[in-house]
This record gives structure tokens, sequence and C-alpha cells, in this order.
């Protein structure tokens, strides 16, 4: 038997954007594959809905819980359920625009062996790419300080070794905070090639609840990874930028409002602190990171699956 690939997709209450996300999957050329979809309790019918759609494919599996733990608790839970040799985590409301993205991700994790993370390219639609400033990346094969959580792979052995994600709620540093341990143990994240991955962004986010939970995030992430004598500094410098971005002066109160929240949780987590080498902080901080794609004209389709027709009415 060849490698085994295994994509893994946390869901809650996105039944139709899950749906292009799972054909997508289903519609990848690798042959030894598997779909695990981990649905949090949904409302929406959102597992009877896929049952339907896909139910004949027995590479599908789908899990559920009846009250949502969160999406850092079921990733890795995926870690540890998925039978795959590799694990391509992939948002809900996100797809592969390409049926040879498990074969790309396979061919760089076997041309590189120390290399723990594929970060996949991904793309936004424009408002969303303006809004977190989309970016030329390095080639492929390059080397990465970190991958963004929506379109990633790892080798399973290493996410099981790694945890892989610190369970801690509402924390949304999980994916950079992962990278940072994975660098500290002398792993590598690469950029896969290939086509994008198209991440919608779901209409139903909250941008400005994501937003505080983005400042309390950034300073526990320093507060827990970052080594002396970087930490102040590197505190001062996020505290500055997160207040002033992108903020009107009727804003700032608020956002010092975020502040203060994420400093209490610094104290409140305190003993969680490990930080890095100061050799491992100073190589994050020196390579490019992984992040939206610039991308002029239309988005991709999404792929489907074998029999064709829409993945999403």
């Amino acid at each position: 038997m060849g490698i085994r690939v295994s994509a893994a997709i946390v869901t809650f209450n996105r039944r139709e954007e899950v749906g292009k996300a799972v054909g997508s999957a289903l519609a990848q050329s690798w042959a030894e594959k598997e779909v695990l979809v981990f649905d949090g309790g949904s409302s929406d019918g959102t597992v009877q809905a896929l049952g339907e759609r896909f139910g004949e494919f027995p590479q599908l599996r789908l899990l559920e819980c009846s009250r949502d733990p969160g999406f850092v608790v079921l990733r890795n839970r995926l870690a540890r359920e998925a039978r795959g040799d590799i694990l391509v985590y992939l948002d809900d409301d996100a797809y592969f625009s390409d049926r040879g993205t498990f074969a790309s991700v396979a061919e760089l994790f076997e041309r590189y062996p120390r290399t723990a993370v594929a970060a996949l390219p991904f793309i936004s639609p424009a408002e969303v790419a303006r809004r977190f400033q989309g970016q030329r990346l390095p080639p492929p094969g390059s080397e990465l300080a970190c991958f963004t959580g929506c379109a990633w792979a790892i080798r399973r052995e290493v996410a099981l070794e790694t945890g892989p994600f610190r369970e801690i709620p509402g924390y949304y540093r999980e994916d950079r905070d992962l990278s940072l341990r994975l660098l500290d143990r002398g792993y590598g994240i690469r950029l896969a090639g290939g086509k994008p991955v198209v991440h919608m962004h779901s209409p139903a986010r909250d941008w400005e609840g994501r937003l505080r939970l983005d400042v309390i995030s950034t300073l526990l992430f320093d507060w827990l990874n970052v080594p002396w004598p970087y930490l102040p500094g590197r505190a001062v410098k996020d505290i500055l930028s997160l207040v002033r971005y992108r903020a009107p002066l009727a804003r700032i109160p608020a956002r010092l409002r975020y502040v203060s929240e994420g400093l209490l949780r610094c104290f409140y987590h305190r003993r969680l602190r490990s930080p890095v080498r100061w050799t491992t902080w100073r190589r994050y901080r020196r390579l490019p990171p992984h992040g939206i794609m610039s991308w002029d004209g239309p988005l991709p389709p999404a792929v489907l699956p074998p029999g064709g027709g829409p993945v999403v009415e």
C-alpha cells in the first residue's frame, strides 16, 4: 500500500459551504485517500446533507459530537481518528481548485524528509485579500516561518507527537504557535506547489469579534513563545500595532479594551509559558510567512468529485 492521505475538515453550521469543501477533497486524484469531516453539533442539518450528497463515496467518514468543543479540539481529534500518513487540513469555507493537490503535498514530503508541514498556496475574494494584504509568495519548496490554518498539511506522526495544537479556549494563533514549536524541534515548513486553495471566508463571519480574538491571541502568543530578551520589545510593538491598525479614533477605546483582555489572559495562562530558543525565534523572524496570495481575475472553481454535477445547490 502506498502513502495514504487524509483530508481533515471541521465544520459547524456551514452546510452549503462545507459541501463544496468535501466535494473538492473527494475529487482528488490521489488513490489512497479518505475525507474526514468532524461536525461540532451543527443545527442546520450539515451531517444529513453531506450524507445525502456524498453517501456513495466510501472514502468519506462523518464524525459528529452533540456539543461544539471548539475547532482546535476537533482538529486534534481528527489527527487521532485519521488513518492516513499525511493530514491535509482544509477550512469548511474553502475548497481545492486542483485535483492534484494531494499529489503535490506527497511529493514535497518525499523530497524533504525533515519537512513536517506543507503550506498550501491559497487565495480569497479580492475584498478579503485587500483586508489581509495579499502577498507574492516565494517559489514552491521554499522554507517558510509558519503556515496558515485554512490550507496546510502535516505528517500525521508529527501531529501526534506535537499535540498538535494547544487547546486554549479562544486562542486564534494556534497555527503560528505550532509552527514555532515545530521549528524549535528542528522540523521544516515549506510551500507546496500546484494551483491554490480558495478560501472564501464565510459571510457569517463576525469580523469585529474575530479582531478581538486576534488581539488577545497575538499577545498570548508572545507570552507563550517569545524568549527573553525579545519578549518586551515584541509585546510593545504588537500592542502599538494592534491599537492603531486601521482604527479610526472612535475605535481606539475598544482596541485598548481588547489589549487589556489580552494582558489578563497572559497572566491567567502564565504557567503555560514555554519560550523557544533564541536561535529558533531569530529563524522564525527571518523566514517569510504564509499568507494570502495576490490574485488578479476570477477565482478558480472547485474541482468536482467523480460523476460531476453541482457540489452546492
